[in-house]
């Protein structure tokens, strides 16, 4: 099962708003806004639906929590609010999904009409209020199953203790949610992998060290490869003597290997992620997990706890040592790509709160790369952020804009402040933004002016090809970063949307180039663009380069059957379809193996968008 939409209602200054997850896998849905826009309350309203209580710890401890009634009530109407709070949540369900359910009723003698389960279902969580007294707090689940059990012969609603066998069935099912602020959290120093159950924190981390385990694929386990080692039975002795047996011992041997697996795990990825992200060669850095045993005050059965260390030569030091920039990606790998592996049977939705504020510009466009990961599979990923280098243009139609219209942003940066206490937190979908600005001409221009910045991933810059639509970008920036061309594509609204474009770039005196669709509106804006003096080498044919009127007639058959088991399509894939396909993989990184006729035809293109040919 996976999130789709949810629909928040009165939450803190959220009057309404609506947030749609996209459907393609390793798509991350940005939230975009200016400071006190509204960013982070979005985020928590999303939360609170499902709590993930491991998460929780980072960002209670050491707080006194407010009560939740009051916490969530809109601002300005603490003392009077009087309705409904509601946080409503879309479930997609699959057809994996349906067997599981289907299977696990079967085992508690019910039989389920398949019929009635559906492809979506809604839950709905309800706070009511009066006078701003808190009156009752329920959970609607819109699920109509029809079940029989025993000689029945026809389908029927469910009982209540049938209802209690779904719901605890379905609820255990259902994606974690984690949010993860954007401050740097900090470890323990000591976590002890048992006991210390009524410790939150260790509990969480000591979840985090047992995926750790897990993502080696060896089937490695905490209890049996290494607590059930140190506290057998030839160990239960005191202390003194313990220590002396084991050291040396076959089983501390084994213990060793175990850590050193998880040791090398950690290096692996975290290490390899931080030179893949931040361009850092790093040869003599090592991720260790240093463990030691401990002696549990009466008792022989024996502690054993583990610390984080960074081994750099022949030095060992803390993870609080290291620089600000390293602890937060620590903690992000950490809290992150561990526990998305986690074998569960249920995925996953990660929320960050300004992910990588404290990294400088291109460690953010290097980081913004590895999200897709995280969001694979059964999890998804919602971010915010008010940096230009954390957008990514392939995920712009499925991203927001937030902004609060009771922000006064014409004062001064430094007293930017809510007008009134009855804030209007909005989210708007990037689309719908687009069209409320007609005058944009660059499909990304948008975005740049409402976070009144220089434009980074989206810029305009010398080489850039300005290209018609969505469409075209994303099949050339794929095919342009799997063949390690460096090409500044940019998309506009159509063939007669360049006008704006064409003079910011010839103030610029930049060099660069149109790409025009071989049909009559193409001609007609050609020579329409001609006003602008612009040579004929500028204007690039599409048809003159490849022999056909657009990207997608060079798509073989054999391409479109790629595309079409790509998207599990039942038949041949369409336009709109071609272009979900070029986003998603765009997204995913992956390299697909296109016909030499695709290939042949797109890198004319490229050769001559890079003044090659």
């Amino acid at each position: 099962m996976r999130y789709s939409k949810f629909q928040i209602t009165n939450f803190k200054g959220i009057k309404s708003a609506q947030i749609v997850l996209p459907p393609d896998d390793s798509t991350a849905v940005a939230l975009i806004g200016l400071n006190e826009s509204g960013k982070t309350t979005i985020l928590q309203a999303i939360y609170s639906f499902s709590p993930n209580d491991e998460s929780k710890v980072l960002f209670e401890r050491d707080k006194k929590p407010a009560k939740p009634d009051i916490e969530i009530i809109p601002r300005g109407k603490i003392s009077s609010f009087t309705g409904d709070v509601t946080v409503q949540a879309t479930i997609e369900i699959n057809s994996s999904d349906k067997d599981a359910l289907t299977r696990h009723l079967k085992l508690a003698a019910i039989q389920v009409d398949p019929s009635s389960i559906p492809d979506r279902f809604t839950i709905k969580n309800v706070n009511t209020y009066n006078a701003g007294e808190h009156v009752e707090y329920k959970t609607i689940w819109n699920i109509h199953l029809r079940l029989k059990s025993g000689n029945q012969k026809k389908f029927r609603r469910y009982s209540d203790e049938e209802w209690a066998i779904i719901w605890r069935y379905m609820r255990g099912t259902l994606p974690d949610i984690a949010y993860f602020p954007t401050f740097v959290f900090d470890l323990p120093e000591k976590i002890y992998l048992d006991g210390h159950d009524d410790d939150p924190t260790n509990v969480f981390y000591r979840t985090i060290i047992s995926d750790i385990f897990n993502y080696q694929g060896d089937g490695l386990t905490i209890e049996d490869h290494v607590l059930a080692r140190i506290q057998s039975k030839e160990f239960l002795t005191a202390f003194g003597e313990f220590l002396q047996n084991f050291w040396g011992s076959s089983a501390q041997q084994r213990v060793t290997h175990a850590m050193d697996l998880a040791s090398a795990t950690l290096t692996d990825v975290i290490i390899r992620a931080w030179h893949e992200i931040f361009n850092e060669k790093i040869t003599d850095k090592k991720i260790e997990l240093e463990w030691k045993p401990e002696a549990k005050s009466g008792s022989q059965r024996h502690s054993l706890y583990v610390k984080f260390k960074v081994r750099q030569g022949t030095d060992l030091f803390d993870i609080s040592d290291r620089s600000l920039g390293f602890r937060w990606f620590f903690c992000f790998l950490l809290f992150t790509q561990f526990r998305s592996h986690r074998k569960t049977g249920q995925g996953t939705l990660f929320l960050f709160d300004e992910p990588a504020s404290n990294l400088h510009a291109k460690a953010q466009e290097r980081l913004l790369r590895s999200f897709a990961d995280i969001s694979k599979g059964d999890n998804a990923l919602i971010y915010s952020t008010h940096s230009q280098h954390m957008i990514n243009p392939s995920w712009i139609d499925f991203s927001y804009i937030v902004e609060n219209t009771e922000v006064n942003y014409e004062k001064s940066a430094s007293f930017k402040s809510v007008t009134s206490n009855n804030s209007d937190i909005r989210a708007v979908r990037y689309q719908s933004f687009v069209n409320e600005n007609p005058g944009k001409t660059s499909y990304y221009q948008p975005v740049l002016d409402r976070l009144e910045v220089k434009p980074s991933l989206l810029e305009l810059r010398d080489g850039a090809t300005l290209v018609e639509g969505k469409s075209d970008f994303y099949i050339l920036r794929y095919m342009a970063d799997r063949n390690d061309r460096n090409i500044v594509v940019v998309p506009a609204f159509g063939s007669t949307t360049f006008e704006t474009l064409i003079p910011l770039l010839m103030g610029l005196a930049s060099k660069f180039y149109v790409l025009l669709d071989s049909d009559q509106a193409g001609a007609d804006a050609k020579s329409r663009y001609a006003r602008f003096d612009l040579s004929e080498e500028q204007f690039l044919d599409f048809q003159h380069l490849t022999g056909k009127k657009e990207p997608e007639a060079l798509l073989a058959d054999s391409d479109y059957e790629i595309i079409k088991d790509k998207l599990g399509l039942s038949r041949r894939p369409n336009k709109k379809q071609v272009m979900r396909f070029f986003r998603q993989v765009l997204s995913e990184q992956v390299t697909i193996n296109f016909s030499e006729k695709f290939n042949i035809g797109i890198n004319n293109v490229l050769d001559r968008m890079q003044g090659k040919a």
